[in-house]
């Protein structure tokens, strides 16, 4: 019993600290603008996505690029969001994907998809996300960037 009185002290002051962590990951649904194939798509091609949720960021675009697209594997970095005229850096790490059609865990030639350090990787051969499916992925806090929105955005 004399042991638990440190680890209550402690778990009590860490509670709040975790909690403060856990506060500033915010988690994202957005629904993509750009079609995704790996057949077609190369590294560095410009991806954009809108914002489904948080509700206080519904509307927002958020931006990246394709890191990898080769075979069932294709890796999407977002790292930038636009709220009308504010600009954010951020780093979205990926958590589940919904084909265009709405089914979860499958792409849109229904072969069905896991996600593994944030690739998407196919059980086919090949994986494609048309505009319209939507993606999960969590991001740190939002950095404020003096960086300008890309015209047509």
């Amino acid at each position: 019993m004399h042991n638990a009185l440190p680890q209550l002290l402690l778990s009590c002051f860490l509670a709040p600290l975790v909690a403060a962590a856990a506060q500033d990951t915010i988690q994202f649904l957005v629904k993509l603008r750009t079609t995704l194939d790996t057949r077609e798509t190369q590294v560095g091609t410009p991806v954009e996505a809108v914002v489904i949720s948080p509700e206080r960021l519904r509307g927002a675009v958020v931006a990246g690029t394709v890191r990898e697209s080769q075979g069932n594997r294709l890796l999407l970095i977002f790292d930038r969001l636009w709220d009308g005229s504010r600009g954010y850096l951020i780093h979205g790490q990926l958590g589940a994907v919904v084909n265009s059609k709405g089914n979860r865990g499958v792409d849109d030639l229904d072969q069905p998809v896991r996600i593994e350090e944030g690739v998407i990787i196919s059980e086919g051969p090949n994986l494609r996300l048309e505009e319209g499916a939507e993606l999960r992925f969590a991001t740190e806090k939002l950095q404020p960037t003096d960086a300008r929105q890309p015209e047509g955005s």
